[in-house]
């Protein structure tokens, strides 16, 4: 009986479930200029299911996937790991801010991290997305999408086109900006 008290007050709390809502840039900063290589971390799962804890590497897997087929360049999913694992984490990093974090990820190459969380309870799914400037740690972009788990991928497909519109690729058959 609690768990459908606790459902019902989220789907009165979320009445759009399904609906996307990108954050866009901070401080209403213009479209990232695009130089560098992104990498693209595990999002951290909030949940206390440990049957859930894949979907956070899901996530960043299909967002990296969408990212790299409208061209842009990714640090592969190897050295994302080998990445973690020298930090000593295997999964998703739990704070962006972490100068070492960053660092770590500079000297790869990379110019752009990005980082998210997932939560979800019963059906309800959010993921939430951050674009950080890994040579100094501000966030320049917020994307959130709300659905379910039954759309999980719905949800994971809007944040990788907030991700991609921060860069100003407005749609899968748009082109890179040259680097």
């Amino acid at each position: 009986m609690r768990v459908l008290v606790v459902i019902g007050a989220l789907l009165c709390a979320f009445p759009h479930a399904g609906d996307v809502q990108a954050a866009g840039q901070i401080n209403d900063q213009p479209k990232l200029v695009l130089e560098g290589v992104i990498a693209v971390v595990p999002f951290i799962s909030r949940s206390t299911d440990p049957d859930h804890q894949w979907i956070g590497a899901g996530i960043a897997a299909g967002v990296s996937t969408d990212l790299s087929q409208l061209g842009l360049t990714l640090l592969g999913p190897d050295t994302v790991s080998g990445v973690l694992t020298s930090l000593g984490g295997t999964t998703a990093p739990s704070d962006a801010d972490d100068t070492a974090l960053r660092q770590a990820f500079q000297e790869r190459g990379a110019a752009w991290l990005v980082v998210g969380a997932v939560q979800h309870v019963g059906p309800l799914v959010r993921i939430t997305a951050r674009v950080v400037d890994v040579g100094t740690g501000q966030v320049v972009h917020l994307a959130r999408a709300d659905g379910t788990m039954r759309d999980l991928f719905g949800a994971e497909d809007q944040i990788a086109t907030a991700v991609a519109e921060s860069f100003g690729l407005a749609d899968p058959g748009a082109t890179p900006p040259s680097r």
